[in-house]
Order: C-alpha cells, then sequence, then structure tokens
C-alpha cells in the first residue's frame, strides 16, 4: 500500500465549460465538471460498476457525486459542501498535534474538507482514481474551503515535517501532495503548483 496520506478531510472552480483531462497549471481548471479518461491500472474486464466523489468526516462519508465508467468518467462537482462535512485547518491536514510556530494561516477559521475518487467493483469499494507523475512521488487531491485561505511555511511533528504551499479559494480547488522520506525523516507536502505530466491512475492510496 502506498505510503500516501488518506486525509480524513491556485484556483477556485468556476461554472464554464472543461475539456478532457484538463487539469494542468496552477491547480486551475475552469469547470465543475471532471473527466478522465486513458486511466492507467483501469481493469479492463469491465468491472468497474461506478465512480464516486466521496467527503468523510467524524460524523462520516457522503457521496457528493456519482458516475458510470465507459474507459472513463465524469463528475460534476457540488457547488457547496454542507457544513457537517467540514473540518478546520489542522484537522483536515492532520497536523493537530505538530508544532504550528512555523506554519502561517491567514483565515485560522476557514472550513475545509478534502475528497477523493473511488472505485466501485461488484458493488463493493474497490482503489482510487488520482493524478500523478512519473518523476514525483505525488497525487492530486480536491479540496474545498469556505473562504479564500493562504497556507504556507512548515509543521513539524513526531518524525514527519508538513510543507505547506498553497493558496486556496472559495469553493473547489485542486492540490498536489508530496511524500519524501530523508535520513529517518519524513517529508509531506501541499501545494497549489501543479507538476507536469499529469495522468491518471487506479491505484491503491
Amino acid at each position: 500500500m502506498k505510503k500516501f496520506c488518506l486525509l480524513t478531510t491556485v484556483a477556485m472552480l468556476m461554472l464554464a465549460s472543461c475539456s478532457d483531462d484538463d487539469l494542468n497549471g496552477l491547480g486551475a481548471f475552469d469547470s465543475l465538471t471532471v473527466r478522465a479518461s486513458q486511466v492507467r491500472n483501469a481493469p479492463a474486464d469491465g468491472t468497474i460498476d461506478a465512480v464516486k466523489l466521496i467527503a468523510a468526516s467524524g460524523s462520516g462519508e457522503a457521496v457528493l457525486a456519482s458516475s458510470g465508467w465507459d474507459d472513463g468518467f465524469t463528475l460534476n462537482f457540488p457547488l457547496s459542501v454542507s457544513s457537517l462535512y467540514l473540518d478546520d485547518i489542522e484537522t483536515t491536514f492532520g497536523i493537530r498535534t505538530a508544532d504550528l510556530s512555523a506554519l502561517t494561516v491567514t483565515e485560522p477559521g476557514a472550513g475545509l474538507r478534502t475528497a477523493y475518487i473511488q472505485g466501485y467493483r461488484n458493488e463493493a469499494q474497490d482503489n482510487y482514481f488520482y493524478q500523478t507523475n512519473s518523476s514525483t512521488d505525488s497525487r492530486t487531491i480536491f479540496i474545498y474551503t469556505d473562504r479564500q485561505v493562504k497556507v504556507y511555511g512548515n509543521a513539524v511533528g513526531d518524525g514527519t515535517t508538513y510543507e505547506f504551499d498553497l493558496w486556496l479559494f472559495k469553493g473547489w480547488n485542486r492540490i498536489v501532495q508530496t511524500i519524501s522520506q530523508t535520513e529517518g525523516q519524513q517529508f509531506i507536502g501541499f501545494m497549489s503548483t501543479q507538476p507536469s505530466g499529469l495522468f491518471w491512475i487506479y491505484d491503491d492510496l
């Protein structure tokens, strides 16, 4: 299992048209519709029944959008997310017990929620859809915030340093999570800048 954090939780999604796989640049894409095709590792036997956008919190899971599967999927993101599913910065990124003295959050009261895209096979939860590239240990995450907020700097936990360079606008954003390890210290990064060469993959997290 890849050592990515499945969190329990630069640009706002705007209502316009979006071409297939048009998710490049600085986290900006100009639609609430996300389309994926040419997904690597997707089963060729047609056993994916559904694709769902799921938000999870202490209140439970909520399916925010769903799609069928036809060698790809199309998900229509909701315009907003209920406050029941929004958490603070510390809970969203798993840094509540970390040293936050070197972290700057412009709106500490912001409510956020990450969402993941999951495939269902034979009506059971299966692997996840996300974007990555061939040169970095990274994956994309969709995150909703109820207000514009910048998060930058570091938070240091037990054996883990969290590095932030985020500029989130109200609504849905796409960010990138990276993971690396040096001399026993793990580094988890969250950034708005998107790496090049992203492609969709169907895999465990």
